[in-house]
């Protein structure tokens, strides 16, 4: 049966693990008591005449005494492993927080009388207390033995012993002895030493006459399947269960929960079953009526509150101090609340509402109930309050009728009935009399105006609350709502009042966003866009609603989440911190808003975002600091339908939702490009679209408004260009090097690997600087043919130095130069290979480019003269800072920044990992765009030699065997072959128009496409398809198409891809 309570969770409580350390650490790796000052402990160790005692005196020291027979040779034989240590030998043990408490796994003999088999438990002491469970994962025990219920602990260890070493444990629970074995003898006698340690120090401490403290609620209850009932008490916020009232009154459960970490609900209101739910698992509570039920959900509840301990809530309802006297019986402190009537009622009033239908009162706990608690129901309790309630309920209630906080449950429930059922003492209104369509036709003809005290007067004297006029008007929450009546319409949402809410298939949505809400001062300008003015900005019940004050009940507009499309954060100097929200209001106005602190409007962009989410990524669009969010179609190809999608851009990375509901994730770091496409086959036939092309995938996206892809696009485009003062804040290639040092470095491999002095003499400074603005501007669109190689070199190395943080991090500086002091190399080189494998990855990989690129560079040393010495010479200053950038002037720690660098170039098979297929493909790379450097490439279609370049065939789709030949150079940009291409086009067809066309690369006879962008080098492109001649067998049929945009509907359904002209690359001579 306790096997049956308890449950296997998902991550584990306690920690794993046995102490099986000698005696002589026992003290200092273990658990026993640090304050055995003034006492003598004894635990009996074995039995008959071999019997030993090891005592602990009063100065935490550690002996052993025999008390055995005359054959004291033959005693020596049997003492324990730890035989060295001399009789009267002190250990010395250092304090620990610990030191009382132990856990391991130990075997257990069940039954009362130890009369049962053995079974491995994992058994916890942490003081004050002995538990144990199935196993280290469990987190529900399957008994508690409190420290006062312990009386002795005997280690009844046997010369025979070898793998079973006992101890027993002596309790008041019955007179029980719970026996416990552990597999090594060490373990047994710190178990046994810790928990006798324990015990004596409880049995120091004075006696005190302490009363039990009254459980708030306490009574017998079938827990999960059980037949059986347990005895179930709840005190403050604790819920313990025990095998039987007996156990109850010595104190020994079998498990307690922490109710703080709890929820319950009904799960069964016919079945009269609760189920409790905790971070590792559900209980299920079954009892014999609803009554009973009822009232125990409610002190399961009041538990919860009490371990939350949040009177937020309350404290704001009080200060209508009518609210601090329950409203049925006048009980002091009350701390629940029935949200529909608007009124505060004690814990035993509570239950007799909770007993009735919802639609009649719904209660909630002022304390714990956290999401129910909007800013307008709070607003609604404080404003209505009992006192103006019970001028309506009470109205002619006779003295001496009222109930009484001492009243028993049935006199209570007889006259709350009364009061609230029956309105036997109301002031009803007076069309009460014509039934509820006229009160309905009343309620909607004043809820756009009326006080809401006055409407209260009137729904609750019976009013049919969703009444339209002549069945086809307006409700009157939706009145209530254009009118911008706020109470007015929470009250009479908390009545049903809302249709919405009252259809099933959305009732699950909107209960989710309910627990969206926010609320405070921001700044707001109106349509015009002039001034900004000060607003009371309420966000609940799934809108956005501004007031003049946080006073006013009358809002001056609303913004329902349905007609929000986009937010995004905007940079400006007008006022604070600014945000625009686009919508589809009157002309799909945007709404700017701003806040003076730049938290609270992250804050309410996030909230806002919430909102506007689909379901399945609400959650996880809170957590991220938002650049912009919204709404937008999406596909992956132009092969794929456009599908619905939600975006969120954060700093350099593009969330968004996939068709299976989640979020991908796009680092806009890595992408390649970005182009805004002006034709009419988005997903809505009209207005732009754009296309984010990356190393791993190509994204389309269509935003719901025409401007707000526009503003996307801008975003977007200036995350993926433009670079930051850091590594991390730069555009990427696929292997995380920064495109700046992947650039520089391929032109200087292409052109200046034989260039005297390279890295070592300067360019001009003025031109370096010129062209380090133009990589941080766009790093992806600089072309490099208008500088000297010496020049780029000059940009590396400034780029690298004038980052905010240095390649081997600031921070690390120390460490590295401490590392190159070590005169033992291996030493030295552990540090190094440590030290770069905690590198971010950015940072390592980066590195890995620079040290193979000097490798290169130095292995051309006879030409060159750049020795890996010279190169480590002039990187170790631009790699290498100090935390406050000082000149190393040195010469002992400039000589290890230099030594640094060269035990990394002479070591690098060492520090990186170096594919070999990779490193082949990129010499081949290499070997190929320095053979076009000499113009010995020859065109595979012409078979003609043309100088530095080679022809490729580039096809026009739909027309017929249309192509024509482009001359690629290793520095032409798709946006020069495009206009090549397409003059070469209008030179053979005057006729072809000449707009709208792009250049992209398709591969396996269409079935792969990529769109290039304007700043490509298109040789990265050509070159690389030579190192895919192992697929030409299997058909790669690698491609340059000029596509026109206009057609790439139709395209799309055509039933195959036509008269595409195979480019067959040349071999290289």
């Amino acid at each position: 049966m306790d096997e049956m309570l308890e449950a296997s969770p998902p991550a584990p409580h306690h920690a794993a693990g046995l102490c099986q350390s000698p005696l002589s650490r026992t003290l200092s790796s273990s658990s026993t008591s640090s304050s055995l000052a003034d006492s003598d402990l004894y635990v009996n160790l074995g039995c008959g005449e071999n019997r030993r005692l090891y005592s602990v005196d009063s100065t935490t020291s550690l002996s052993v005494r025999s008390e055995i027979s005359s054959d004291s040779e033959g005693s020596e034989e049997q003492m324990p492993p730890w035989q060295n240590i001399r009789p009267e030998a002190h250990i010395a043990e250092p304090m620990s927080s610990r030191k009382n408490s132990r856990d391991g796994y130990l075997l257990k003999q069940g039954g009362h009388n130890a009369n049962r088999g053995w079974r491995r438990r994992w058994v916890v002491f942490n003081g004050a207390s002995l538990s144990y469970y199935s196993d280290n994962t469990s987190q529900v025990s399957i008994r508690i033995i409190p420290i006062k219920c312990m009386t002795e602990v005997e280690a009844d260890i046997k010369p025979t012993d070898k793998d079973n070493f006992r101890f027993k444990l002596h309790t008041t629970l019955k007179n029980r002895i719970f026996l416990f074995a552990s597999d090594t003898r060490d373990d047994c006698l710190n178990w046994a030493l810790t928990l006798g340690a324990a015990i004596t120090e409880y049995k120091k401490l004075p006696v005190r006459e302490v009363q039990p403290e009254k459980p708030d609620k306490e009574g017998f209850v079938r827990i999960n399947s059980s037949s059986k009932k347990y005895y179930v008490s709840i005190t403050g916020p604790t819920l313990q269960y025990y095998h039987s009232l007996e156990d109850y009154h010595i104190g020994s459960p079998i498990h307690q929960i922490d109710m703080k970490l709890a929820s319950v609900k009904v799960k069964e209101r016919k079945k009269c079953k609760l189920q409790l739910a905790t971070h590792y698992r559900y209980f299920e509570f079954t009892f014999d009526d609803d009554s009973e039920m009822q009232n125990w959900y409610m002190a399961m509840e009041d538990a919860i509150a009490e371990g939350l301990a949040d009177d937020t809530v309350l404290e704001k309802v009080y200060d209508n101090l009518s609210n601090k006297n329950c409203a049925d019986c006048g009980a002091e402190n009350p701390h629940w609340a029935s949200i529909n009537l608007g009124i505060v009622v004690c814990k035993n009033c509570a239950g007799v509402h909770r007993a009735f239908d919802y639609r009649v009162s719904k209660i909630k706990s002022l304390r714990m109930d956290t999401r129910v608690w909007t800013p307008s129901l709070i607003e609604l309790m404080v404003t209505i309050g009992n006192a103006n309630a019970n001028a309506f309920w009470e109205f002619t209630l006779p003295p001496g009728m009222k109930a009484q906080p001492k009243d028993s449950m049935e006199k209570r429930k007889e006259y709350i009935t009364k009061k609230y059922i029956g309105k036997k003492f109301s002031n009803l209104h007076e069309l009460h009399s014509m039934g509820p369509q006229a009160l309905g036709k009343e309620l909607v003809s004043v809820a756009g105006s009326a006080d809401v005290l006055d409407l209260m007067k009137i729904l609750f004297s019976g009013a049919q609350v969703l009444y339209r006029i002549n069945n086809c008007g307006q409700t009157a929450y939706e009145v209530a709502k254009d009118s911008g009546q706020r109470l007015n319409m929470e009250l009479l949402y908390q009545n049903s009042g809302d249709p919405q809410s009252q259809l099933e298939s959305v009732s699950d949505e909107n209960r989710l966003r309910e627990d969206i809400r926010l609320q405070g001062y921001l700044n707001k300008t109106g349509p015009m866009r002039g001034k900004f003015e000060s607003r009371w900005c309420v966000l609940e019940h799934g809108s956005l609603t501004y007031y003049a004050n946080e006073k006013s009940t009358t809002f001056k507009g609303t913004i329902d989440r349905k007609e929000m499309c986009m937010i995004q954060s905007v940079e400006s100097d007008k006022i604070g911190y600014h945000f625009d929200l686009s919508t589809t209001m009157k002309e799909n106005r945007i709404f700017s808003f701003s806040s003076d602190c730049k938290e609270d409007a992250g804050e309410w962009i996030r909230t806002i975002a919430k909102l506007m989410a689909p379901i399945a990524v609400m959650e996880h669009v809170g957590m991220i600091d938002i650049k912009f969010a919204g709404a937008a179609h999406m596909r992956e190809s132009l092969s794929q339908d456009w599908q619905q999608t939600f975006l969120v851009f954060s700093w350099r990375g593009l969330n968004y939702m996939n068709r299976d509901l989640k979020f991908d994730y796009l680092d806009l770091r890595k992408a390649s490009g970005i182009k805004k496409q002006l034709t009419g086959d988005g997903y809505q036939k009209q207005g732009p679209y754009f296309v984010i092309s990356s190393t791993v995938k190509s994204v389309y996206i269509q935003a719901t408004l025409p401007r707000d892809t526009e503003q996307m696009f801008l975003a977007l485009s200036q995350a993926i260009s433009e670079s930051g003062r850091t590594l991390h804040d730069q555009p990427l290639t696929s292997k995380s090097v920064p495109v700046i040092v992947d650039k520089c470095i391929a032109y200087i491999t292409t052109h200046g690997l034989k260039e005297k002095g390279i890295y070592r003499q300067t360019g001009q400074l003025s031109r370096v600087q010129t062209l380090l603005d133009e990589f941080r501007k766009d790093a992806h669109s600089v072309v490099l043919t208008n500088y000297t190689v010496h020049e780029v070199a000059g940009a590396l190395k400034k780029f690298l130095r004038e980052l905010d943080d240095s390649v081997f991090e600031r921070n690390n500086y120390g460490n590295w130069i401490e590392a190159a002091g070590s005169k033992d190399e291996q030493h030295r080189m552990g540090l190094y290979k440590y030290y770069l494998g905690r590198m971010p990855e950015v940072n390592r990989q980066t590195l890995k480019a620079v040290i193979l690129h000097l490798l290169d560079v130095a292995q051309n040393e006879h030409e060159n003269s750049m020795s890996i010495t010279n190169l480590a010479t002039c990187f170790a200053p631009s790699l290498l800072r100090t935390q406050l950038d000082e000149l190393q002037f040195a010469s002992e720690t400039a000589s290890r920044e230099i030594s640094i660098i060269l035990d990394i170039l002479k070591n690098r098979d060492f520090f990186f990992k170096v594919d070999e297929k990779d490193t082949i493909v990129e010499n081949n790379i290499r070997d190929a765009l320095l053979k076009m450097k000499k113009g010995s490439i020859k065109g595979s279609t012409d078979n003609v030699n043309t100088p530095s370049c080679m022809l490729t065939p580039v096809l026009l789709l739909g027309e017929s065997d249309h192509s024509v030949n482009i001359s690629v150079t290793p520095e032409k940009t798709v946006q020069d072959g495009l206009i090549e291409a397409l003059a070469n086009f209008r030179r053979n067809n005057r006729n072809l128009e000449i707009r709208n066309y792009i250049l992209e690369e398709q591969l396996f006879d269409g079935m792969l496409e990529r769109p290039l962008f304007n700043e490509e080098l298109i040789s990265k492109t050509t070159v690389r398809w030579l190192e895919w001649s192992s697929f030409y067998d299997r058909g790669i049929n690698t491609r340059l198409c000029l596509r026109n945009t206009d057609i790439m509907e139709n395209l799309k359904k055509s039933v195959r891809l036509e008269f595409f002209l195979q480019r067959k690359c040349s071999d290289i001579t």
